[in-house]
């Protein structure tokens, strides 16, 4: 039984961990995603305040920004005052792409300012054409500022941006200002939130599988084990008695018995059932001091036991059922008579029936009902041990 107990323990284990996993999968991608969607956020708003301060300030000097656009002279003041602003902005946050950009058509944009080093490959000349996006459109047509989804654009990485519109002097858009952010730090914040989480989830599970593992053994107990007697209950009969019938395939000896207590409804209606019980669980006690380790005790019925004895001949679970027969006949139990002070004496007996098989492929409940009609004869006589024969 040991070995149903443990078998047991890791059932319910796998069972609990397989409920976690569940519960886990659902909070991770819950808690996941709205971080995320949180953080991608901030990045956002961070991205749009930005992109609408630097176009207030290229709006309110709008007239050498036009002047510019005309020129497209690299080597202007201008530029380089520009430059010197966009780079100034680039290396105190995340952002990689400063620029400005005007409508040429309803399909396409023309850059004017790039905060990018003149010198790099990524950077775009005044006069360079691009393909106009709806989020560059919506700034251009509402005058409102406007964020740029994440996208992954390859060797540039993964970026997320905001557009805000830079104005004329009549409150007519002229150009917009677009800035891209370097999304490697929402990449870098999601990752530190899951080790968090991770190792918040395993120390959670070690201390619930911690807890699940101590209190098996009281769950088990409850399911198999009988309060009174502390013999097993009647639903680990096919567990237990189930396993070792298939053992006995391999020409191994199995016996059983029946045991049922003589006249026991009487006792309950004479001295009470405090007093049954007590006999009961004496009883139970006195059986289990005689039997092997081996073996295994379980309360069938009200006052019937079911002993299971692995590897016993028949003549041998003959001679355990006398034994136990007489050591119950011996023991006496005390009991008060009515209201007197003196305490009388009582002995019960018990009826056993045995059965035995090697080799025999039987069900659980043909295997107890041979011992049960031994037993049956046995409780002719009363006080009695009767061993089942096979008839042919």
């Amino acid at each position: 039984m040991k070995r149903n107990f443990l078998n047991y323990r890791i059932k319910l284990l796998c069972f609990c961990f397989a409920v976690w996993l569940i519960i886990v999968t659902i909070l991770h991608i819950t808690i996941y995603n709205t971080a995320r969607q949180n953080i991608e956020i901030q990045i956002s708003r961070g991205a749009l305040s930005t992109a609408v301060a630097i176009a207030h300030v290229i709006s309110n000097d709008i007239e050498r920004y036009k002047a510019f656009e005309e020129s497209g002279d690299i080597t202007s003041d201008y530029f380089k005052e520009m430059q010197t602003l966009f780079q100034s902005v680039k290396e105190h946050t995340y952002i990689r792409f400063i620029y400005t950009e005007s409508m040429l058509d309803e399909e396409t944009v023309v850059y004017i300012l790039d905060g990018t080093d003149i010198e790099h490959e990524d950077f775009s000349a005044p006069g360079d054409l691009d393909e106009l996006t709806p989020q560059a459109e919506y700034v251009f047509r509402t005058g409102r500022p406007n964020l740029y989804p994440l996208v992954d654009y390859g060797e540039w990485g993964v970026l997320i941006g905001a557009a805000a519109p830079i104005f004329d002097t009549d409150g007519s858009v002229h150009s917009i200002l677009g800035v891209s952010v370097d999304a490697s730090t929402l990449e870098y914040y999601l990752n530190n939130l899951q080790i968090g989480l991770y190792t918040t989830y395993l120390v959670i599970l070690t201390i619930l599988m911690l807890l699940v593992f101590r209190s098996s053994a009281s769950i088990f107990d409850n399911m198999y084990i009988d309060k009174l007697t502390g013999a097993y209950t009647k639903r680990a009969v096919e567990t237990i008695l189930g396993k070792e019938i298939k053992k006995s395939y391999n020409k191994k000896d199995l016996s059983i018995m029946m045991l049922d207590l003589d006249y026991f409804k009487k006792v309950n209606d004479i001295f009470g059932h405090n007093f049954g019980d007590d006999v009961l669980s004496s009883t139970a006690h006195l059986v289990l001091g005689m039997i092997r380790q081996t073996d295994c005790l379980i309360r069938y019925g009200g006052e019937e036991f079911l002993l299971i004895l692995p590897d016993t001949p028949a003549d041998k679970a003959f001679e355990v059922a006398e034994r136990i027969r007489i050591a119950i006949s011996k023991k006496s139990r005390s009991y008060r008579e009515g209201d007197k002070n003196a305490h009388s004496k009582l002995n019960v007996t018990i009826s056993i029936g045995v059965a035995h098989i090697n080799n025999e492929k039987i069900s659980t409940r043909d295997f107890i009902e041979r011992a049960d009609n031994a037993l049956y004869k046995a409780k002719e006589d009363r006080n009695k041990v009767v061993l089942y024969t096979v008839t042919k």
